[in-house]
């Protein structure tokens, strides 16, 4: 039962993937200039609503959440927790990745959509 549903799990974040424009060979975004523009904005606009990410350079799903925003993710709050152990620690982070949001704590991977909704900030158009 656990590895149908990690099967199915595995299966739809290859799917959200690809359908955002990522190779999943390397990671990297595939995006227009435009989007990357759009991604940009996006970026910036989290940044300066507070929100954060935490996460681990080993870990598949931040890599995942950071080629999501391709070179925008440089303009993402960002705390690598192998790195700034206190941060993370003084947000009790407790798995990664967590975004946290005006004080609250959003486990896992996290769509633009639903960081937008949390943020208020535009989604990007992609």
């Amino acid at each position: 039962m656990k590895r149908t549903i990690l099967l199915s799990l595995m299966v739809i974040v290859a799917l959200t993937l690809s359908a955002c424009g990522v190779d999943s060979a390397d990671g990297s975004a595939n995006y227009s200039p435009e989007e990357k523009a759009s991604i940009s904005s996006f970026a910036q606009c989290l940044t300066d609503a507070g929100a954060a990410m935490y996460g681990a350079e080993w870990c598949s799903h931040c890599k995942a959440q950071k080629a999501l925003f391709g070179d925008s993710f440089e303009d993402v709050l960002y705390y690598e927790c192998t790195v700034e152990v206190d941060a993370c620690n003084a947000a009790g982070i407790e798995g990664y990745p967590t975004w946290v949001v005006d004080g609250k704590k959003y486990p896992g991977e996290q769509s633009f959509q639903t960081l937008g909704v949390l943020t208020g900030c535009e989604v990007p158009t992609i």
